[in-house]
């Protein structure tokens, strides 16, 4: 979604079961997911701060995300699940997809999109937020009473 459609939409809400859907199908994938916050965060950053929002490059997040994946040993024709670097054709997938979902949008500058999270995403994150916590509650508990 670019910006145009975005401010032509900016209202538009989901409803509960759509923002659950968009919920489940984005923590299936660790790459969309992590992604996804990172597009919040540096949105979400600048409305704290109520300045202009910063928003995110393909090149950001290729440059700060990390994530399991494989990677060729040399001098060989094996793989080995290593954690690395985002690569910009996988980044660039998970990011269109979040465009056609209205999740994000993009402003064009120059040659570079910069993307950043709609109302409708940020709902969405919420829900991830919440959802993240109380996992991490029910972990420590778990820890908890083993120990």
């Amino acid at each position: 979604m670019d910006n145009e459609m975005y401010n032509k939409y900016k209202e538009a809400k989901l409803s509960d079961e759509l923002t659950q859907m968009f919920t489940e199908l984005i923590m299936e994938d660790e790459v969309t997911l992590k992604i996804f916050i990172y597009i919040g965060k540096r949105t979400g950053v600048a409305k704290e701060k109520e300045s202009v929002s910063i928003g995110a490059t393909i090149t950001d997040m290729t440059n700060d995300i990390m994530v399991n994946r494989p990677v060729k040993l040399k001098g060989k024709s094996k793989f080995k699940m290593t954690e690395a670097f985002l690569d910009r054709k996988r980044a660039e997938r998970a990011v269109q997809s979040l465009l056609l979902t209205g999740l994000c949008y993009y402003e064009q500058v120059g040659k570079t999109k910069v993307i950043y999270c709609t109302g409708r995403g940020f709902d969405v994150l919420r829900i991830i937020y919440a959802q993240q916590k109380q996992l991490e509650r029910n972990k420590t508990k778990s820890d908890y009473i083993t120990n």
